[in-house]
């Protein structure tokens, strides 16, 4: 993919939704980052800023998907241009 393509960071507590959303993404061109839970999530975003896409799961251990932490903080803080709640 060009480098228009944003990085893509998967926040998700289930390794088996990680691991294909992760396979998918870097199939079709993508580089991606994946966390296990939203604290980890929120801390790759304030410490890495060129995420462009966040997909993260609604409920999580440690601070949940936009409603929660996450989209309280790394959200309101623009480090990820855009995000996407997945269930």
């Amino acid at each position: 993919m060009s480098k228009a393509t944003p990085k893509v960071l998967i926040a998700d507590d289930d390794e088996d939704s990680r691991r294909l959303l992760c396979e998918v993404l870097e199939a079709n061109g993508y580089e991606v980052g994946a966390v296990s839970d939203g604290r980890a999530a929120r801390e790759t975003l304030n410490r890495d800023g060129g995420y462009g896409i966040v997909i993260a799961d609604l409920r999580m251990p440690n601070e949940s998907g936009p409603g929660d932490g996450i989209g309280q903080r790394a959200w309101s803080s623009r480090v990820a241009r855009e995000a996407i709640s997945a269930i």
